[in-house]
């Protein structure tokens, strides 16, 4: 199995020590020949300062999600600074990396894992979210969630979902999808799913956009995308106009 990466923007290890606040959206989505997934890039760090004193919050483009060494797996973290440790984890760990294994004994692996990563805040009302994608498996992924006082679920899909900030944006995957579109079209309607959250929650989520596609050969190629929803606006009001007719 034969697998290309392109065009992959550099992870910033400076994000791990940060106090990072949960101002993700990301999307995965299962087509007929593949998968699909997309982040934002938008943080924040909030510097420490002296009590009684405040500083402003520094905005910064960062990827979110790691890459196994062999690249045989993908995690995307959607939280706060402890999803990031625990999808930094889960793609370094090589009980993880062995697949050799039932389904079945890795899932409980890959939660086993997860677990070992310090939970979130229980002030902080964010699950961790980690979306876990293996090069061999192309018509699923892995929806990681993790929460204090709470075990960790592994969920397996072949739909569709978002993490992260709560948009309306997500009205366009729950409305667009369908398991027979093709990686190519949910490719776009990743990218318009992103543009429209950024664009809702601009201080939440920002591009520009990593989006991963994953074919049935096993092929993984990155990309980086601006916002499209100022082309599709247009579109979507004479569609509204035609139907006020």
């Amino acid at each position: 199995m034969q697998i290309a990466i392109a065009d992959r923007p550099e992870m910033e290890p400076s994000w791990l020590n940060s106090e990072e606040q949960p101002v993700t959206f990301q999307i995965a989505l299962v087509g007929s020949d593949g998968l699909v997934m997309g982040s934002d890039r938008l943080a924040r760090y909030e510097p420490p300062v002296e009590a009684g004193t405040k500083a402003l919050p520094k905005i910064l483009a960062m990827s979110k999600y790691f890459v196994s060494h062999d690249q045989s797996l993908v995690c995307f973290a959607s939280g706060t600074q402890t999803a990031i440790e625990a999808a930094r984890r889960i793609s370094e760990d090589r009980r993880a990396l062995t697949m050799n294994v039932t389904e079945q004994e890795w899932e409980s692996t890959l939660k086993q894992v997860a677990a070992t990563a310090p939970l979130p805040p229980a002030h902080i009302p964010i699950a961790d979210e980690i979306l876990v994608v293996r090069r061999d498996v192309s018509n699923a992924f892995w929806f990681v969630v993790r929460r204090p006082n709470t075990p960790v679920v592994a969920l397996k899909t072949s739909s569709h979902v978002c993490t992260g900030a709560s948009t309306v944006a997500q009205f366009l995957p729950r409305n667009l999808w369908n398991k027979d579109r093709s990686v190519r079209e949910l490719k776009q309607l990743a990218i318009l799913t992103l543009s429209y959250a950024a664009d809702e929650e601009s201080s939440f989520v920002g591009p520009p956009f990593d989006i991963m596609t994953l074919d049935k050969a096993g092929k993984i190629e990155w990309s980086e995308h601006d916002p499209i929803n100022d082309k599709f606006q247009p579109g979507l009001e004479r569609l509204f106009g035609d139907l006020s007719e």
